[in-house]
């Protein structure tokens, strides 16, 4: 289910269907000003740093904004990247949906271009933000009008053989497409 609301639209094959047809169903849901206004009050938390926006605004083609967040102070040096452990808050673009992404590393190279970063998938899916023991960012997510996937609804498989778009293969790493996949996908 949808952590605190109905889940019916989210399975929904019609609905998924358009999501994964980049539709979503929603009229002109758009979290572009959005996601910016709730990386902010993120980063307003104490303990807690917003380094980074993966963004469709930017060129980039995806059904979702990634905001990434690492503990503050966290980050460390290796072989000159400056590495950071993250959590993600992901923000469909073609519905009223947030999911948190977790287990990721990223890093940047120091005094060049370039770097590497984790993809965020089903299997990194979780229930809560971790570094978060007021649950604070569920609430910035809710006051906003999104729901929160739930990682057991995230995980299951589409139904009538829909697919998704995306970068990360054919669906074989996920045992089939998953409704993840369906709202959540890349299409660059």
């Amino acid at each position: 289910m949808l952590q605190g609301d109905d889940a019916s639209f989210i399975t929904d094959p019609i609905r998924l269907d358009e999501a994964c047809a980049n539709r979503g169903g929603f009229g002109r849901f758009t979290p572009f000003p959005l996601c910016e206004d709730i990386a902010h009050a993120i980063d307003e938390i104490d303990g807690l740093d917003v380094f980074d926006i993966y963004s469709s605004s930017e060129g980039l083609a995806s059904s979702f904004e990634e905001i990434k967040i690492s503990r503050t102070g966290s980050e460390h040096v290796e072989d000159k990247y400056l590495i950071r452990e993250y959590v993600s808050v992901l923000v469909c673009r073609i519905g009223p949906l947030a999911a948190f992404s977790a287990g990721h590393v990223c890093g940047e190279r120091i005094g060049e271009f370039g770097g590497f970063s984790s993809v965020p998938d089903a299997n990194t899916l979780v229930a809560e933000f971790p570094w978060d023991p007021d649950h604070r960012i569920p609430q910035i997510l809710h006051d906003r009008g999104l729901s929160i996937l739930a990682p057991e609804v995230g995980r299951q498989t589409m139904p009538n053989g829909l697919e998704a778009t995306t970068l990360l293969g054919d669906g074989d790493d996920y045992n089939g497409w998953t409704v993840f996949d369906g709202w959540f996908h890349y299409i660059d």
